[in-house]
């Protein structure tokens, strides 16, 4: 009985120890209690595991200003197929797409033009512009899209000119071969867009009707009238050409 009252004893004792001393690993101790006796056991101190960090880093990008390029104004080309708007501006015919890219003004030398709106006539079909040049007495045929000249038609002949110089003061002959009207256009195109009706003065003093065709590029004579005609323009389905006879 005294063997076991000692054990308690000391028991307690180590454990009061433990309660006053620091808790650190290095500090506490074991009191184990076996059939054999009394034995202390030290656990082996373990040091704190060190936390090591497994990013990965990775260098910082360096950012270098680069040169910022201005975007080239590529000019934009008169469409081929159309549609187009035509106007005059400053003694200029100019043409552009229907959504004014392209803008251009004929670069023929048509010369010194009276009343615009009479001095031109658009094709409804195929691109075409006829355009009078009051300084060459002569219709230009031009296409749109790349100005390319189709047909310079005379509108007087040698003999036409003298007639017209001799039978009056005027300095040019449309006025007197009825060729002209200030306010109105005098050539017409067909629905169509391949011929050209228009007035002159090719084969005697008086003026006569004439058409042209875009296809084959010849000129033909359809009227032979003794006074100047003045055409009017087509009808619908290009059948027929409307003049009047100047008396």
């Amino acid at each position: 009985m005294k063997e076991i009252t000692c054990l308690s004893t000391l028991l307690i004792v180590g454990l009061l120890l433990t309660s006053c001393g620091q808790a650190t690993p290095e500090a506490i101790t074991a009191t184990v209690v076996t059939s054999q006796g009394i034995g202390i056991a030290q656990p082996t101190r373990t040091s704190p595991d060190i936390l090591r960090s497994t990013a990965t880093l990775s260098p910082t990008a360096t950012i270098f200003p680069t040169e910022t390029v201005a975007p080239s104004l590529t000019p934009v080309p008169i469409s081929e197929n159309g549609p187009w708007l035509v106007f005059w501006q400053n003694q200029q015919v100019v043409v552009s797409n229907v959504d004014g890219s392209g803008l251009t003004a004929l670069n023929y030398p048509i010369g010194q033009h009276y009343w615009p709106e009479a001095d031109m006539a658009v094709s409804q079909s195929g691109g075409l512009i006829a355009v009078r040049d009051w300084t060459t007495d002569h219709l230009i045929v031009l296409r749109l899209w790349d100005q390319a000249v189709l047909a310079e038609i005379s509108l007087f002949s040698e003999d036409a000119l003298e007639a017209a110089s001799a039978a009056s003061s005027y300095n040019h002959p449309a006025p007197l071969l009825n060729l002209v009207e200030w306010d109105r256009q005098l050539f017409f195109w067909s629905p169509d867009g391949r011929y050209l009706a228009f007035a002159a003065a090719l084969d005697g003093p008086s003026a006569d009707l004439h058409v042209y065709d875009v296809l084959d590029g010849t000129t033909q004579r359809l009227s032979e009238e003794p006074e100047q005609i003045i055409p009017m323009g087509w009808s619908p389905d290009g059948q027929w050409i409307v003049f009047m006879v100047a008396t």
